[in-house]
């Protein structure tokens, strides 16, 4: 029974939602996930929400000098947590069981730049822009330690929001879209790959790694019978257009498992509760695009003009064409 719960993140909801013969289930789905990079973990603290923060990068586990009020919020936030409590070097915790990082792990975060929002905040560390290199002052009694508000992301979920669930870390799992105030997981039919990055990015990744079709005898509820982008969104919602509608056939099997992560090097806006819970404008599906005003009043225009140019081709030949006399061949 051990292995049930040996998962870092306690929060997560599938801690929650199924039970203990469903969770070994899609933990062995996902247990052999990559770590991506940018990953956070919170080690050497006797609680879920407390301990030393470290961060996967560059293929190591390493751990931050300094962090900002913004930075802190949003390491909380990626870990699946509302927001921080406190956070500060170690040298100044009191939790004696708390244990020093040993001297094999690097400290490659110097700080971070990133400000403190009450709305609408960073979900993914990286997203806040973060300094990378050794500094000789920092040393692992510096390492900055976080406690976060015990409070879950999905406690009040709003509509369309998204998650990944039975996964080691935050960043791959099942994915669930949250409809009708109820989670579900999502169809795998004619899911593809923009759906996937754009998934990822509504949860403050940039993209996804993979995604896989995943079968479980789980009998939670299914939603849509697919989701198709040609590019990527910064929501999920885009990229089903008509209502979704639960999908009584894939309950049981088919539907998709994530891995998302994190690229510098791509600067795509990410999605957010403000932009994501609204219907909006933007559509990346691959069928029945949504059209501004303006943009079809442009087409009705150039439609209306090149049909008056054909009138009056027309017209023209019409009284242009040259006229023939009838001419009695027998007189």
């Amino acid at each position: 029974m051990g292995l049930l719960y040996s998962f870092r993140h306690p929060l997560a909801p599938w801690n929650t939602y199924f039970s203990p013969s469903i969770l070994l289930l899609l933990q062995m789905v996902t247990f052999g996930a990559p770590q991506a990079e940018g990953d956070l973990r919170l080690s050497s603290g006797n609680y879920h929400n407390f301990g030393i923060l470290e961060i996967y990068w560059m293929n190591k586990w390493s751990t931050f000098c300094g962090i900002s009020k913004g930075g802190a919020q949003a390491a909380c936030r990626q870990l699946g947590f509302l927001d921080y409590k406190e956070y500060y070097p170690l040298y100044n915790v009191k939790d004696m069981s708390l244990n020093k990082i040993g001297p094999d792990v690097p400290i490659v975060v110097a700080n971070t730049f990133c400000s403190y929002k009450s709305t609408n905040s960073p979900l993914h560390i990286l997203e806040c822009g973060i300094s990378v290199g050794v500094r000789y002052s920092c040393t692992h009694d510096k390492d900055m330690v976080i406690e976060c508000k015990n409070i879950s992301l999905w406690d009040k979920p709003y509509d369309t929001q998204v998650r990944l669930t039975g996964g080691e870390y935050l960043s791959s799992g099942i994915l669930e879209l949250y409809l009708l105030n109820v989670w579900g997981t999502v169809c795998a039919g004619r899911f593809d790959q923009g759906a996937a990055n754009s998934a990822c990015r509504q949860m403050g990744y940039t993209k996804s790694m993979s995604f896989s079709t995943t079968s479980n005898s789980s009998t939670s509820i299914s939603w849509l019978s697919g989701a198709s982008c040609n590019t990527s969104c910064s929501c999920f919602r885009s990229c089903y257009k008509a209502a979704p509608v639960r999908n009584v056939s894939c309950e049981y099997s088919n539907f998709v498992s994530l891995n998302c992560t994190y690229d510098v090097s791509m600067r795509n806006t990410p999605g957010s509760e403000d932009r994501c819970s609204k219907v909006s404008g933007e559509w990346c599906g691959n069928k029945y695009p949504s059209l501004s005003l303006g943009i079809v009043m442009v087409i009705v225009f150039l439609v209306l003009v090149v049909a008056i140019i054909l009138v009056v081709i027309s017209t023209l030949l019409i009284f242009s064409a040259p006229v023939y006399e009838k001419v009695n061949v027998f007189e």
